[in-house]
């Protein structure tokens, strides 16, 4: 019997966008699956009849408040029964083979924790949305292959650094080790900062650019510079940065996340006008540091990698988000 694969929807928003995820989910060539739906928008009416017809095990789950992407995901991957969950935004589509080529990944490399799929663009599907996320000894995300045409400049299996939370199928004993999302962080990073646990563990993540996923991005922001998105992405860095960061990293690279951290800020100042957002996020961060420090202690008592692998690993990172940038389409 092939293994379950449960895979997780949250919704915020995104009601009207999940017809054409259902349908592409309902046409999966891979059928033992159960689907999930955290609906945070509890005046949204989900519609899962096509899902039902189509003989699914489906759940909905409705929370009394909006538990963010963090918290819904939790809850869904508490509720799961399969082996491996399948994280999908409410505004992607899975082509036909996808689920069944990564679960054809972890099941044909054990050694394998996280299967990534190629993620497109959705309204321009001749481009990359992105291939993986890499990090940076600064504590910016390098994402990799965004805004590229797609050539088969990627169309290789081989190692990542970090998955995107919009598309990725784990072992559901993944979450045993690693452990779950932090709901602190609610939005924004969230993806960025379970990888970079994931690497100080020892983990493998694999992309896997044959599983294709579309994704419109934004779906439920509707815009990714409003104040609320760039309030938790500032945030969210510096606690990411200084909860993962082993001691001699942190210490020889905290000017860098500065500089970074300006640097933001004035690309805020001339893309939106919404400085203020990002000062907020900076102040708010600096005021839950001792959150972050707590859970770091016990996040870097479970590192296994040595501090100069992941500074390799960080330096790739960058050299690929380089690269990456170049090829941008503008």
């Amino acid at each position: 019997m092939k293994p379950l694969v449960s895979i997780i929807i949250v919704n915020w928003q995104s009601a009207a966008q999940l017809e054409l995820l259902f349908a592409s989910l309902v046409a999966q060539t891979y059928k033992n699956v159960e689907v999930i739906v955290v609906n945070n928008s509890p005046q949204e009416e989900i519609d899962v009849e096509v899902l039902r017809q189509a003989n699914f095990l489906v759940e909905i789950n409705t929370p009394s408040k909006n538990l963010g992407f963090c918290g819904g995901n939790n809850t869904g991957i508490g509720r799961a029964q399969g082996e491996f969950i399948l994280l999908l935004n409410p505004d992607t589509k899975v082509s036909l083979s996808a689920i069944a080529l990564l679960v054809d990944e972890l099941l044909q490399h054990p050694e394998s924790d996280v299967a990534l799929p190629k993620i497109l663009q959705l309204d321009h599907p001749t481009l990359l949305d992105r291939v993986w996320d890499g990090y940076a000894r600064s504590g910016w995300a390098q994402p990799v292959g965004y805004q590229e045409q797609d050539s088969g400049q990627y169309d290789q299996r081989q190692p990542a650094f970090g998955f995107r939370g919009a598309a990725a199928m784990l072992r559901k004993s993944f979450f045993d080790e690693v452990g779950l999302f932090d709901e602190d962080l609610f939005a924004f990073y969230e993806d960025v900062d379970l990888s970079l646990r994931a690497q100080l563990m020892g983990k493998t993540m694999i992309f896997v650019p044959q599983a294709i996923v579309w994704h419109k991005g934004s779906g439920s922001t509707g815009n990714p510079y409003t104040a609320t998105t760039i309030y938790l992405s500032a945030r969210n860095k510096l606690w990411v940065f200084v909860k993962n960061m082993p001691t001699g990293l942190l210490l020889r690279n905290s000017w860098r996340h500065v500089l970074i951290q300006i640097a933001i800020a004035g690309k805020q100042i001339l893309q939106t006008g919404q400085i203020w957002a990002h000062v907020r996020g900076i102040w708010a961060g600096l005021v839950g540091l001792r959150g972050a420090w707590s859970k770091r202690t016990r996040i870097q008592a479970l590192r296994q990698i040595s501090v100069a692998k992941l500074n390799q690993k960080m330096i790739l990172c960058e050299q690929q988000g380089k690269l990456s940038r170049s090829r941008r389409v503008s």
